[in-house]
C-alpha cells in the first residue's frame, strides 16, 4: 500500500539524477540523525536561470489531463517535477519519524525548495502530480474529471506559528499523509504524518555530524581534485538504509539495489559535485607522461567553459570507520568525471555552454548499470522477465553492438548547448566523437540491429540536403510527442560526432538539439 504514493512522491523528486550549478560558500550539515540527505544549487546553469520555460504550461497540463498514456504520463509527471526542482537550491532528507528511538521506521521524507519567487506554481505542480490517471472508457476515451486529486486537504499547525497544508486519501495510513509548507524564501513538501513538524524542529537545531561521517569524505575529493566551488553533496547511511528500506519497499530491493551499484560491501556513501574553473583546467591527462616533442612546449590554454567534477566516495563494512587523524578504515573514491579537457583526442573545441563534463567512454559498464539498476527495482518476477528478455537482446545484438561501440572514441562530452528546456541533466546534450574512417551507414546498420527491439518508438530520418541522419525516440508508441533526438553529425575532416539529448517536441523529426549543434560544429570545421 505504500508503493504507490511513494511512486507519486518520487515523482515530485526525479531530478535525483539533475546535476546543476554553482557554490556552497560552506556546505550546510544535515541534521544528524539523516538516513539520506541530498543538497544542490542549480543556479549557476543556463537551464536554471529562466524564470520559467514554455514546456511547464504543456508538461503540467499532459499530467493532469490523462490524455495521454499511464507510462508516458508518468514521463510528463517527472519531467515537470523536473522543471522545477532544477532550477532553485533544493534539500532532500529521509530521517525517522521519532526523534527517540533506534528503529528508523517509519521514515519522514523531506523536498525543501529554497525559492524565493511565488510559490502558487509549486502548489499547481503538486497537484497535476497527485492527479490519478484517468480510467479508460469502452469508447478508448478518458474522463478528465477522473483525473482531479481524489483526496482531502486540511490546515496544519505547525512550529512556529505557521500553517501549512495536509493532503490525504481514503486508504492511505498516516505514514502516506503529504503535507506542504509556503514560508519565506522556502517551499517544503514532506511525505508522512509529522514529517513536517518533524523537519523544522530538525533544521532548526541541526548538529554538526561526527567528523567521520562526513569530514573525511570531503577531505579525499579536496586532495584529489584542483580547488573548485562545491555544488552538489548527496549523502547516505547505508547501514541504516538497510534497516529501513525494507519495511517501505520489501522483495530485496534494497541489496539488489546496492548490489548493482556495487556497495554491497559500503558503510555510507557520498557524491560530490564541484566547479573546475577555466584557469584550473589541463589540456591532457596530468597523470600520464609528457610526450618528449611537447616538453619544451608551453600548452595553450584552456578556453572553455568551467568543467563540473563529479566523484563518489564510500566507506567499507570490512574495514573500520575513518576517525580523526587519518587513522581507521580508509575512505575510497571514484572520479566519475575528468578535471582536464583532451584536446587531442576530441574534433571539436569546447562546446560554448554553462558548463562541460568530460567522462570515460565506458559503455558496456553504462548499459550493464542501467539493465542492472532497471531490474533491481522489479519485483522478483518482473525481474525473472527482464532477465529472460535481456539475455535475448544482448545475444541478438551482441555483434553489432560490440562493431558499434568500437566506432566510438574513449571520450563522451556533456554540455548544455543549446540551453535545455528542462532544467535537468537529462534535458543537456551530450557528444560521443566517432573514431577516425567510421562511415555513416555502417553505425546507422548497427544501430538499427542494437534498437531493433524498440522499433515501434524509434524513427530514423536519413542525411539528406546537407541534414545529418537522425533518431527519435517518441514519449509513446502510438503517439507523436518526440522525447529524444540524436543524429551522426559531420564535422568535415574530423569525422563524425554522435550527438543526441533530451528533445521534447511535437511529430518525429529531431528538433533544435540536431540543427543547433550541426551548425555549431560546421561553424568550427571552417576556422
Amino acid at each position: 500500500m505504500y508503493a504507490p504514493v511513494v511512486t507519486r512522491i518520487a515523482l515530485l523528486i526525479s531530478t535525483l539524477l539533475t546535476f546543476a550549478a554553482p557554490s556552497f560558500a560552506a556546505p550546510p550539515e544535515p541534521p544528524t540523525s539523516a538516513l539520506l540527505w541530498w543538497r544542490l544549487d542549480p543556479s549557476g546553469f543556463q537551464s536554471a536561470a529562466a524564470p520559467s520555460t514554455d514546456l511547464e504550461p504543456l508538461l503540467r497540463a499532459l499530467a493532469a489531463s490523462g490524455i495521454i498514456g499511464d507510462d508516458a504520463g508518468g514521463i510528463a509527471k517527472g519531467l515537470l517535477a523536473a522543471s522545477v526542482v532544477g532550477r532553485v537550491p533544493h534539500t532532500l532528507c529521509v530521517l525517522p519519524l521519532s526523534a527517540t528511538t533506534d528503529d528508523p521506521a517509519p521514515l519522514a521524507f523531506i523536498l525543501e525548495l529554497a525559492d524565493p519567487a511565488d510559490h502558487k506554481p509549486h502548489i499547481r505542480t503538486i497537484e497535476a502530480i497527485l492527479s490519478p490517471a484517468a480510467p479508460v472508457a469502452p469508447n478508448n476515451t478518458r474522463d478528465p474529471q477522473s483525473t482531479k486529486p481524489r483526496g482531502t486537504q486540511s490546515p496544519l499547525k505547525l512550529p512556529g506559528g505557521l500553517t501549512g497544508v495536509s493532503y490525504t486519501e481514503p486508504d492511505w495510513t498516516a505514514q502516506q499523509e503529504l503535507s506542504w509548507v509556503s514560508r519565506p524564501g522556502a517551499f517544503t513538501i514532506a511525505l508522512g504524518r509529522g514529517a513536517l513538524p518533524r523537519w523544522l524542529e530538525s533544521s532548526a537545531k541541526a548538529g554538526v555530524p561526527q567528523p567521520s561521517t562526513w569530514l573525511a569524505h570531503r577531505q579525499a575529493v579536496a586532495e584529489s581534485r584542483p580547488p573548485g566551488a562545491v555544488f552538489l553533496e548527496a549523502f547516505a547511511d547505508l547501514n541504516a538504509l538497510r534497516r529501513a528500506l525494507p519495511v517501505l519497499v520489501g522483495d530485496g530491493k534494497v541489496a539488489q539495489l546496492l548490489n548493482a551499484w556495487n556497495l554491497s560491501n559500503a558503510r555510507r556513501f557520498m557524491l560530490h559535485g564541484r566547479w573546475i574553473a577555466p584557469l584550473d583546467v589541463a589540456r591532457r591527462d596530468p597523470a600520464m607522461p609528457i610526450p618528449p616533442a611537447l616538453r619544451n612546449q608551453k600548452p595553450a590554454p584552456y578556453a572553455g567553459p568551467p568543467l563540473l567534477a563529479i566523484d563518489a566516495t564510500w566507506e567499507a563494512r570490512s574495514e573500520p570507520p575513518p576517525a580523526p587523524g587519518n587513522k581507521g578504515g580508509a575512505v575510497h573514491r571514484l572520479a566519475l568525471t575528468e578535471s582536464f579537457w583532451p584536446v587531442a583526442e576530441i574534433p571539436f573545441p569546447p562546446p560554448p555552454g554553462s558548463f562541460i563534463m568530460v567522462s570515460r567512454n565506458s559503455a558496456h559498464r553504462w548499459i550493464d548499470l542501467g539493465a542492472a539498476t532497471y531490474g533491481a527495482t522489479r519485483t522478483p518476477d518482473g525481474r525473472a522477465r527482464f532477465a529472460n528478455s535481456l539475455d535475448a537482446w544482448r545475444f541478438k545484438t551482441a555483434t553489432a553492438l560490440d562493431r558499434l561501440l568500437a566506432k566510438m572514441s574513449p571520450w563522451v562530452i556533456i554540455s548544455d548547448v543549446p540551453r535545455p528546456a528542462v532544467a535537468m541533466i537529462g534535458g543537456a546534450t551530450v557528444y560521443i566523437p566517432m573514431r577516425p574512417g567510421a562511415d555513416d551507414g555502417a553505425i546507422a546498420r548497427d544501430l538499427a540491429a542494437v534498437l531493433q527491439k524498440f522499433q515501434d518508438r524509434v524513427t530514423q530520418t536519413p542525411a539528406a540536403h546537407g541534414s545529418p541522419r537522425t533518431w527519435s525516440l517518441r514519449l509513446e508508441s502510438a503517439g507523436a510527442v518526440r522525447l529524444i533526438s540524436w543524429g551522426l553529425v559531420p564535422t568535415g575532416s574530423r569525422g563524425l560526432v554522435l550527438v543526441g539529448g533530451l528533445d521534447l517536441g511535437l511529430g518525429v523529426a529531431p528538433g533544435n538539439i540536431i540543427e543547433h549543434n550541426r551548425a555549431w560544429l560546421a561553424e568550427q570545421n571552417g576556422k
